[in-house]
């Protein structure tokens, strides 16, 4: 079947995206975690009134807000994989 085949490389095109999607996860986790360790250490030494604290709680804000989005979409990708081998499935079937 026609649909069959396209389903399948559109299933290698998502798994492709979905790594893709946890490599750029991982990375921004591992960033924003670093940042805010910074923030911390910063705000320790130099006290919480200095421009280097504020810049970086500043940096560490975008950096959560990009880790929530690069999870977000990790997940919709994800959900399309489901989708996509249920309705494969359920094409077999017929």
């Amino acid at each position: 079947m026609i649909y069959s085949d396209q389903n399948l490389a559109y299933l290698e095109l998502l798994k492709t995206q979905q790594s893709a999607h946890k490599r750029n996860t991982r990375v921004i986790g591992v960033v924003s975690l670093f940042v805010f360790l910074l923030t911390l250490g910063t705000g320790m030494l130099r006290g919480l009134g200095s421009r280097e604290v504020y810049l970086l709680a500043g940096l560490n804000v975008v950096l959560v807000l990009s880790f929530v989005m690069a999870w977000v979409r990790l997940e919709v990708v994800s959900q399309n994989i489901s989708l996509i081998t249920n309705l494969t499935l359920i094409a077999n079937h017929k």
